[in-house]
């Protein structure tokens, strides 16, 4: 196994000790609460604001419906009114249909020409100036709108068509009505068709779609299709664009209006970077003071673990020690100086022949009046002088124990300083025969 899979194992281990770590595990818990929350709140927060930019591209999109609206239908309309003069009047020739035609072109208007077409061809139209080559179109003939004709004749309903190429130049949009008339002897006749002509440069500049700085248009419904039309204003990229869309609604035909915001929805939201400092913040306040806790309860349970570790192994050295001193027969005893209270352990108790309850009697007088006249000047001179320098010494006498008997010992001793300040004399002895 090479270095780098050693360093990604190291990692690994190390990440899973950190989360898995019982002082840990508070933090952790803090950061995924901290996270959890920052990321529902940017999501609520993207939802909230993908929702208000969605809402106001939906108004742009009916405001700019009704404005397309507003700009045909009035002109569709004023058509209308002259098809229904027709059927009254259905030998009209061309100076009375310029009359009435001529009204129909007021200030607002926004009708380029209007063409009678009696049997589907083209013998009346107004303005005539500009639109002579039209005079003579047969509908009938011509491939191009032979079919939306026919289906105005035959449906007996108006028709949108558009936007087509306009013989006389440019495109535009054109409302056809059909017109029929009651004869005296055959009764209800099909006159003709009335067609009125909107440029579609004059609909888009009226309507603003052609200055639009920040939102993208489509617009859906050729020949007044709707939604079963195809898009005949804007690129296909707003329609793949998930856009927002309105209903342009003429009574007899139907365009959609669809659209985004330029350059396409916003990823993006203007408070992230709020939610995400106050995320950090969280996490400073929470996250670092729990590791912190964390570490200090590591650090304590380290050293707990030292001091257990280290009470185990002076527990086993007492151990050991009780079981050499019982092997060795040597006894311990210590005196305080400043008290001049001695303890006795059971071992030295046993050389002395005493029992447990006569320890508290058998103090260091006693003691050192248990010691031969012989030898005790010479036990106390050496104590004397340790006392006095606070070295070691060591020394043999003998003593008489209670039962009278003579036995000798071999004492050695030495002073050490308590945590209190005090001064104590600890030493060890064995006996002999």
């Amino acid at each position: 196994m090479n270095n780098q899979a050693l360093g990604k194992r190291s990692f690994w281990q190390q990440a899973k000790f950190f989360i898995w770590n019982p002082a840990n595990l508070p933090a952790v818990i803090a950061i995924i609460v901290v996270l959890g929350a920052a990321y529902t709140a940017e999501r609520i927060n993207a939802a909230s604001e993908a929702r208000q930019e969605r809402a106001e591209m939906q108004n742009r999109a009916t405001m700019m419906a009704f404005r397309l609206q507003a700009l045909l239908s009035p002109n569709i309309e004023l058509t209308r009114g002259l098809a229904s003069t027709i059927a009254t009047e259905p030998n009209m020739r061309q100076e009375r249909f310029s009359e009435l035609a001529r009204s129909l072109f007021h200030e607002k208007s926004l009708l380029r020409n209007i063409a009678g077409a009696p049997e589907l061809v083209v013998t009346m139209i107004y303005p005539r100036r500009g639109n002579e080559q039209v005079i003579g179109f047969d509908y009938q003939k011509n491939i191009a709108q032979r079919q939306m004709a026919i289906q105005a004749r035959d449906g007996g309903m108006p028709t949108l068509a558009g936007p087509v190429k306009l013989i006389q130049g440019g495109e535009g949009f054109i409302a056809r009505f059909p017109i029929h008339y009651n004869h005296e002897i055959h009764g209800l006749q099909f006159w003709g068709l009335l067609s009125a002509v909107i440029s579609t440069d004059v609909i888009y500049s009226q309507s603003g779609l052609l200055d639009q700085d920040d939102v993208s248009f489509a617009l859906v419904g050729r020949d007044g299709q709707g939604e079963q039309g195809s898009l005949f204003f804007g690129s296909k990229e707003i329609l793949n664009s998930d856009p927002v869309g309105a209903l342009v609604d003429f009574g007899f035909a139907q365009w959609e209006v669809k659209a985004i915001p330029k350059g396409g929805w916003t990823t993006g939201y203007e408070g992230e970077w709020g939610i995400r400092t106050a995320a950090f913040l969280a996490f400073l306040l929470i996250v670092v003071p729990f590791f912190f806790v964390g570490w200090l309860y590591r650090d304590r349970l380290s050293h707990l673990r030292e001091r257990i570790l280290r009470q185990q192994a002076l527990s086993e050295a007492n151990s050991r020690l009780e079981f050499a001193l019982d092997a060795s027969g040597i006894a311990v005893w210590e005196y305080d100086i400043e008290t001049g209270t001695t303890q006795w352990d059971p071992r030295m108790l046993e050389l002395f022949g005493l029992e447990e309850g006569d320890a508290d009697e058998f103090g260091a007088m006693k003691w050192m009046e248990s010691v031969s006249l012989e030898d005790r000047s010479s036990l106390i001179d050496v104590i004397r002088k340790a006392v006095e320098t606070g070295d070691k010494y060591q020394h043999q006498f003998r003593i008489k124990d209670k039962n009278g008997k003579n036995r000798t010992f071999r004492t050695v001793g030495f002073f050490f300083d308590t945590p209190e300040g005090g001064k104590r004399l600890i030493g060890s002895q064995l006996g002999h025969q």
